[in-house]
């Protein structure tokens, strides 16, 4: 994958997170914006994802844990419900028109699975960025010929 798509790839979830939790509006995204590290902690893939642009593609190993990480936000600004003094509402479940009917156990679960998918996505990301970061164990090659002759004696 090249780096400028997976930068794309990572504001474009970021913006469809935030739209997506801006349709059911309650309590949780209050504390997420008045508390700096609940909005800034889903920025981690986004910010990782700029400081690998001086490369021109992402092998397999790191494109895997990004696209994971864009996806599991997406799925967790769709289905991760929020509260108001009354009531529940799930982003998908607005999307649907059913903001007012209960949020079922399946989004509920769904949305869980989605928040330890991220974190488990985000932790994957950071094992494959150290892995393919760290220097080769691989046994230095043989020496050039002339380094193991005798100088000429002339």
């Amino acid at each position: 994958m090249r780096t400028s798509w997976n930068v794309a790839l990572q504001v474009g979830a970021v913006v469809a997170c935030v739209d997506l939790r801006s349709t059911a509006p309650g309590w949780f995204l209050f504390i997420l914006i008045i508390t700096i590290v609940g909005a800034l902690f889903p920025l981690i893939p986004t910010v990782l994802s700029l400081f690998l642009l001086r490369r021109r593609t992402l092998p397999a190993s790191l494109a895997a844990p990004f696209v994971a990480c864009a996806g599991f936000l997406v799925l967790g600004g769709l289905t991760v419900p929020d509260f108001d003094d009354v009531r529940t509402h799930a982003p998908v479940m607005v999307l649907l028109g059913q903001g007012d009917a209960p949020v079922p156990d399946a989004v509920h679960g769904l949305a869980m699975l989605s928040v330890l998918g991220w974190l488990a996505a985000l932790v994957w990301l950071v094992v494959a960025l150290v892995l393919v970061n760290r220097p080769s164990r691989r046994p230095a090659g043989p020496g050039h010929p002339a380094w193991g002759r005798a100088p000429d004696a002339g």
